[in-house]
């Protein structure tokens, strides 16, 4: 408390500043009770198993060498998250336990977003309030989603400090561990290496403008720059090569976001440059940062080799940035002029009118609120249902079922339902042969033609991975019976 405290009359001003971070992260943490795993959640999960999406019911756990050949082979990340999780999971395969690793993440990306914008400002009350631009991104889920996403947030924050830590001081002890650290975090996803890259380039630039010897200057850019080559390496050479070496774009993906939102984005980011005179060197810097990343990304999208949208979880960090960006910008114009205690109020209730305005925001209160699927209450619903006929499933809901009947809340039910033996999975591929248009739709058809009469099918029909032909009919949500 120290650390903010100044005099006795910011002790309100913080109390309620930090009953409000403990109600909106009690809020959050509510959606860590959710049973269901969507698809990808549930491939992340047997990926960290060293399994995948379709590998056989009931496989036996590999060690981290499958580990990375799974996450190579089914996955279109790095693999850092499924290392972490592999071993976080070694703790508990409860649903709690295991979105977790994702809040955990996400309560760094606040802390960091604090400590970033507190060094831009050099105000620590309004670093303080800063932390809650990290709220109105939950409409993504990235706080508790079995995925990368709040990893790769609490990267672009972390790696954003880092800039304006070494600016402070240049030492090799923290070269060294700011290094590692960020090495860690482009692990993530692809987004946040290329982000990393960026920061990397301002890093590097403020070192070689340091008042010392050119031998020391290359050393510190040297210890700097190791972990990270290595990284970079390893991550190209036991994942990217495989997942995709071509850079092929994906066609589910919009790698360019063209909606009114995307221009006004750019408009705002016009506005902020158009501010330049009235900033403070470290607001400067913040907006070269900003500015690059945003450039960079415009080009990766235009080429299709990397997504810039603002929308869903891709787009987080682009938003993150973004509010930063915005609220520093402001608030050092602001700073300008002499301000009250009952300034640090109004932008603390502008922050929370921002995370009630947001889209779905309320839904970090409705648990679940918007999710994809509730395979728990399709698997019930089928325990009322004949338990001699076989059960066919599709390849969008197949990994959510092994999870539930495996791992999940209805493992001590798998034997009633006759879980494994009766349940047969539906064929698919690797990830990597999906970049091939390979479509087993045809297959999936034609094996559910043959099925005997009364055949189950849990299927979603409005996947893209699924079909269900003219002979199943829907029975309930997510099931299908031949008839």
């Amino acid at each position: 408390m120290n650390f903010f405290v100044e005099n006795k009359k910011d002790i309100l001003f913080y109390s309620v500043l930090a009953c409000t971070y403990l109600l909106l992260l009690a809020l959050v943490a509510r959606n860590l009770s959710l049973e269901n795993f969507w698809y990808d959640e549930s491939g992340q999960f047997f990926i960290s198993k060293g399994l995948n999406h379709w590998s056989r019911a009931c496989s036996p756990e590999g060690g981290l060498a499958e580990v990375l050949y799974n996450n190579a082979h089914y996955n279109q990340d790095p693999g850092g998250y499924s290392i972490l999780l592999h071993y976080w999971s070694m703790v508990s395969d409860n649903h709690v336990w295991l979105r977790l690793l994702s809040y955990v993440f996400f309560v760094g990306a606040i802390l960091f977003t604090i400590l970033t914008v507190s060094k831009i400002l050099g105000n620590k009350k309004f670093g303080a309030i800063g932390g809650l631009l990290v709220f109105p991104l939950l409409a993504g889920s990235q706080a508790y989603e079995l995925r990368a996403y709040g990893m790769e947030l609490c990267g672009v924050v972390f790696g954003l400090w880092l800039i304006f830590y070494l600016r402070d001081r240049v030492t090799y002890r923290r070269l060294l561990i700011g290094s590692v650290v960020l090495a860690l975090f482009i692990t993530s996803r692809y987004t946040m290496l290329m982000i990393a890259f960026v920061y990397t380039c301002f890093i590097l630039a403020d070192i070689w403008k340091t008042e010392t010897s050119a031998s020391v200057r290359f050393r510190q850019m040297l210890v700097f720059s190791v972990p990270l080559v290595v990284t970079v390496l390893s991550v190209y050479f036991l994942a990217m090569r495989i997942q995709n070496s071509t850079l092929r774009s994906f066609s589910y993906i919009t790698y360019l976001e063209t909606h009114m939102r995307a221009l006004l984005f750019w408009l705002v980011t016009v506005g902020l440059i158009l501010t330049w005179k009235w900033q403070t060197g470290n607001v400067r810097v913040l907006l070269k940062v900003f500015v690059a990343v945003n450039v960079l990304f415009l080009f990766l999208g235009w080429v299709g080799m990397l997504p810039w949208n603002i929308s869903g979880m891709k787009g987080g960090p682009f938003l993150l940035l973004f509010y930063i960006s915005v609220y520093c910008s402001m608030l050092a114009i602001l700073l300008h002029i002499k301000i009250s205690t009952y300034t640090y109020w109004v932008v603390f209730c502008g922050c929370v009118l921002l995370i009630t305005g947001v889209r779905q925001v309320f839904g970090i209160a409705n648990v679940g609120s918007g999710y994809r699927e509730d395979t728990v209450s399709v698997l019930r619903d089928l325990g009322s249902l004949d338990k001699d006929v076989p059960v066919y499933l599709g390849r969008w809901l197949s990994p959510d079922v092994r999870f539930i009947y495996e791992y999940g809340c209805l493992r001590d039910s798998a034997a009633i339902v006759g879980y494994p033996d009766r349940f047969i999975q539906l064929p698919a591929g690797d990830h990597t042969g999906m970049l091939k248009k390979l479509d087993y739709k045809q297959e999936h058809v034609s094996i559910l033609e043959n099925a005997s009469k009364g055949s189950i099918c849990i299927a979603d029909s409005t996947s893209p991975l699924d079909t269900i032909p003219p002979c199943f009919v829907n029975l309930k949500k997510n099931i299908y019976i031949k008839i």
